[in-house]
């Protein structure tokens, strides 16, 4: 069975650089990272290390997700779901996906492709699975994803 662990902290508390700090040293680990670069939310694919921006300040909403005040590119989005679902095969001993929050829990964002993800490798003993999460929404992220008590831990990068 794969391990999934939940990452969380305060909103700009740096989780997002502790991580990518994580992975640099854990060649196995594959995934999206999230940062926020000139206050602007980017999508980073840790094989290549390619950023796309992914905020947007388009109204158009057919091209955009948006929860709050913040609007995000629907095109990132599907590339990321066909980014997330070809780790499925890859299977890296470690998949991060930054951030998991409000828009996930409605389906959007990077869903379907984490329930997909995480449905896929469940049985799969050699994969870990990091969900970087708000700390408010534990609870809501482990109903939502349907996952087990026994299968989930805290993740500490530092």
């Amino acid at each position: 069975m794969s391990k999934i662990y939940l990452y969380s902290g305060p909103i700009h508390s740096g989780k997002t650089t502790r991580l990518e700090n994580w992975i640099k040293q854990s060649p196995s680990a594959d995934g999206i990272l999230t940062p926020v670069i000139n206050n602007k939310r980017y999508l980073k694919y840790m094989s290549t290390w390619e950023l796309h921006l992914l905020e947007s300040d388009l109204s158009d909403i057919d091209l955009i997700e948006q929860i709050g005040k913040y609007k995000f590119l629907k095109d990132e989005f599907r590339k990321a779901h066909i980014y997330l679902l070809n780790l499925i095969n890859n299977t890296p001993k470690w998949i991060i996906i930054d951030e998991i929050g409000f828009l996930e829990l409605g389906g959007q964002g990077f869903e379907p492709a984490v329930s997909q993800l995480i449905r896929s490798l469940k049985n799969n003993p050699n994969v870990n699975i990091v969900l970087v999460i708000r700390e408010t929404l534990t609870e809501k992220i482990i109903d939502y994803f349907k996952i087990d008590t026994n299968s989930w831990t805290v993740f500490d990068p530092d």
